[in-house]
């Protein structure tokens, strides 16, 4: 079971529906609740934030990327095409993602 992510006071929460939900974190106040893949995924790596961004993975090996803030937005979407399980890492600029079988280092260009 992913951890909810706090950031720049909201909570950013992610469901085995693929339903992203953004609540105020001081008031509990829903401020959105949106899908951000394709529904019934299983999330067990908890989300990470680096850059002004949200990173979501699924078990499946999606990884989705959100724009933090109050407003949904979807930048990106990839596949390792390879089952993750473990929170991606974040090491300045990069971000490290432990596949069951590899470990990947991506880099922003």
């Amino acid at each position: 079971m992913p951890t909810p992510l706090g950031r720049d006071e909201l909570l950013y929460t992610c469901d085995d529906n693929d339903r992203l939900t953004v609540q105020n974190a001081m008031t509990g106040e829903l401020i959105s609740r949106q899908r951000i893949g394709t529904g019934s995924a299983t999330y067990l790596a908890s989300a990470v934030s680096a850059g002004g961004y949200l990173y979501f993975v699924r078990e499946q090996g999606e990884v989705t990327v959100v724009e933090a803030g109050r407003v949904f937005k979807k930048a990106a979407s990839n596949n390792m095409k390879e089952v993750v399980m473990a929170t991606p890492a974040i090491s300045g600029d990069r971000l490290l993602i432990r596949t069951v079988r590899n470990l990947y280092c991506l880099i922003p260009e």
